[in-house]
């Protein structure tokens, strides 16, 4: 059987804060899709009530804010350093 995915157009507002949080994440060996940073970020704007919050300059505190939204799922890779 195929997989069947949806193709993204991209039509993304804040599409540019979204390359931000998936950079942030890719820097720490975590790979996040543009829905999922955005779906993450947006349930961290609205937790104030707002719509879209502007990204904190520490990246730090964005990928703590963001990853409090989201499950990590190990993808079962051995990477150099991992405990065996």
């Amino acid at each position: 059987m195929k997989r069947v995915k949806f193709i993204h157009c991209h039509n993304y507002d804040y599409f540019d804060d979204l390359i931000v949080i998936m950079n942030v994440f890719a820097e720490r060996g975590f790979v996040i899709s543009l829905d999922d940073a955005r779906y993450a970020w947006l349930a961290e704007s609205e937790s104030v009530c707002a719509s879209w919050l502007i990204l904190p300059d520490d990246h730090d505190l964005l990928f703590d804010r963001v990853i409090s939204y989201c499950d990590v799922e190990d993808d079962g890779v051995i990477e150099d350093g991992d405990d065996v």
